[in-house]
């Protein structure tokens, strides 16, 4: 049976690395990952190294983070400094190289960070690209398309698709419309057929990202079943399990979820992460999104 499942973490914590059969995953909304704010003293780089420590390459970091919200001013080697055994993806000659997308000068992208493997072990990316590079969409069909991964378990050779999603935070009808074509663009990920990236089709898919909604909501359902999932899952999915953070230190919504097939992969769930300085402090210096990790067996 294949498993997939989220674990509670803390800096005051020290877990193993899961097995190389295994690839534990961060989703983050890293809140405009690369600004600095004047008001505060040292900010970016205390970011950065607390984002290390708990989420991207430090003691504690899983095999992959998704993060959301990377800005042009995001650097790779920042991200992840030397001497990380972590790749930064997208790789790309622009600079700087996030496939940053936005209907007008407000832009942002994503970023997916990698423990490197060996010849024999651990994970590899297949193949990296944003949403608008392989389907064919209209010009805002979403403000910022999705990044998609092609993930290959280097001793298995089993592969997984996991796609980064920021949903748009506007009007409520237009942010459900991005949900339902993004189920549109994992039902054509799973017939995905190209020599760079597979050569043979395939069907496991993890959604993960900050949706700006809840799981309650009507167009995630509308999502599944554009997507063609038999048996849909997404967590967390209570009302009760809050991912963001308010100005006042209170949580908010839930807003951030993993999403997937039943039918492909087994799935359980556990909790969120719990800033150890307390949410108010958390929002201040970090995010106004906790981190949701999960664990994939493959």
């Amino acid at each position: 049976m294949r498993v997939l499942r989220v674990a509670l973490w803390s800096v005051l914590i020290l877990l193993p690395f899961p097995a190389y059969s295994d690839f534990d995953v961060w989703s983050l909304n890293a809140y405009h990952l690369g600004y600095n704010k004047r008001s505060i003293d040292g900010y970016r780089q205390a970011k950065y190294a607390y984002l290390n420590a708990n989420y991207l390459c430090g003691a504690q970091a899983p095999v992959i983070t998704l993060v959301q919200e990377v800005m042009a001013q995001a650097e790779a080697a920042e991200i992840c400094p030397p001497p990380a055994v972590y790749t930064v993806h997208p790789q790309s000659a622009q600079n700087p190289p996030w496939n940053l997308r936005g209907f007008n000068s407000y832009r942002e992208g994503y970023a997916l960070i990698i423990q490197n493997a060996t010849a024999t072990a651990g994970h590899q990316v297949v193949c990296y690209f944003n949403a608008d590079q392989r389907f064919t969409l209209q010009p805002k069909d979403f403000i910022r398309p999705p990044d998609i991964a092609l993930i290959r378990n280097v001793a298995t050779n089993t592969k997984t698709w996991v796609v980064n999603f920021h949903a748009l935070f506007g009007a409520i009808g237009n942010r459900r419309q991005e949900v339902v074509r993004l189920g549109n663009i994992v039902a054509q990920l799973k017939a995905l057929v190209a020599a760079d990236c597979s050569n043979i089709a395939v069907s496991r898919v993890l959604v993960l990202g900050d949706w700006n909604l809840p799981a309650t909501d009507q167009a995630i359902a509308d999502f599944f079943t554009a997507a063609g999932f038999t048996q849909p899952q997404i967590q967390p999915n209570g009302a009760d399990q809050l991912t963001t953070v308010n100005r006042a230190g209170q949580l908010a919504s839930s807003y951030d979820h993993f999403v997937w097939d039943a039918g492909e992969m087994d799935v359980t769930f556990d909790q969120i992460y719990t800033p150890p300085e307390g949410y108010l402090q958390y929002f201040k210096n970090t995010s106004d999104h906790l981190g949701v990790r999960a664990n994939v067996t493959d």
